[in-house]
């Protein structure tokens, strides 16, 4: 593995999505307006692998649909929310203060149906054989939504996180949450998409009051029986 530290990288791009990214640690660096896996036609994605990230900064960086495997992020903060395009994840860990994370089944609002159907294909048929994608459990997010990858594959912290499963809310269930309820939003959502579940992790990275808000949240929903854990 080779080790950077206290480097800039900036400018780095990857747009015919045949980069492959191995056996590379970084700490203390700056990832700087770097773009990783733009999409393309035949649905083909380029490859992080034996990846380690440390004390780094993110600006300006996007992240479209790699795959994504055997990476740890630790203590890695952004200028602003990091999206995921259509990236897949196998074996990806995040410890300590981590950044607004937002993954999203979409590879980019231009591409064409046919070219999102190949990445959903070839995102779907991952995750059949993955046996865990991502570990939040150690991860003290400043904010996290995803989409596209099953609630089972997860590895969470069950005091901090959980999982809502599309089966468990009956047809009364809205009125049985209280309306300030701070993840509503996160189900809502998930109940207009196909997935079946949606992962819910308090942004332990906020200020107090607000971490405090979505923990009462997370044990409402909890007490309910709405709230369970994952079978990763």
């Amino acid at each position: 593995m080779i080790s950077y530290q206290n480097q800039t990288f900036s400018m780095i791009k990857d747009p015919r999505a045949d980069r492959v990214v191995a056996d590379i640690q970084l700490d203390g660096c700056v990832i700087d307006n770097c773009l990783l896996s733009e999409h393309q036609a035949n649905g083909s994605r380029s490859v992080v692998r034996n990846v380690r990230i440390s004390n780094s900064r993110f600006v300006g960086c996007q992240l479209g649909p790699a795959r994504v495997e055997d990476v740890e992020i630790a203590k890695c903060t952004a200028n602003d929310l990091v999206i995921a395009w259509g990236t897949i994840f196998s074996h990806v860990k995040l410890t300590g203060n981590i950044f607004s994370l937002k993954i999203n089944t979409i590879v980019e609002f231009s591409a064409g149906a046919q070219t999102q159907s190949l990445y959903d294909r070839s995102r779907e048929e991952f995750y059949r054989s993955t046996d865990w994608a991502l570990d939040l459990s150690e991860a003290r997010l400043a904010s996290f939504d995803s989409a596209g990858i099953p609630g089972r594959l997860f590895r969470l912290d069950p005091e901090t996180q959980g999982v809502v499963q599309r089966s468990k809310l009956d047809s009364g269930w809205e009125g049985r949450i209280l309306a300030g309820n701070p993840w509503l939003p996160w189900i809502y959502n998930m109940l207009s998409t196909t997935d079946e579940d949606v992962v819910l992790a308090a942004p332990l990275a906020k200020p107090k009051a607000q971490r405090e808000k979505y923990l009462a949240g997370l044990q409402e929903l909890k007490s309910l029986g709405f709230l369970g854990g994952t079978g990763a």
